[in-house]
């Protein structure tokens, strides 16, 4: 869990590395950091049950990020999932 103030200019350093949205509908990832401007957003990221080595899939995109965390789905929006940093199932 990153301030974007010291996680900048590092974010492409980790290579397999990418933003949530970044994922194709139905694939599975692991989050690997959170990235945050504002603590609000972390809170809000946290209580949904979205940190660092949770897996999770992305149903879709549209209207909003759909998420499958272990048992239940969230929907989040782009500006919320720009903050989750994950790893693509192998």
């Amino acid at each position: 869990i990153e301030s974007t103030k010291s996680a900048a200019g590092v974010a492409g350093a980790t290579g397999a590395e990418v933003p949530l949205a970044a994922l194709g509908d139905g694939e599975t990832a692991t989050v690997s950091r959170l990235l945050f401007e504002d603590p609000a957003r972390l809170k809000k990221l946290l209580a949904l049950g979205i940190l660092p080595g949770v897996q999770l899939t992305l149903l879709r995109h549209r209207p909003m990020l759909v998420l499958q965390v272990d048992l239940s789905q969230l929907a989040i929006d782009e500006r919320l999932g720009e903050a989750v940093r994950v790893r693509r199932a192998p």
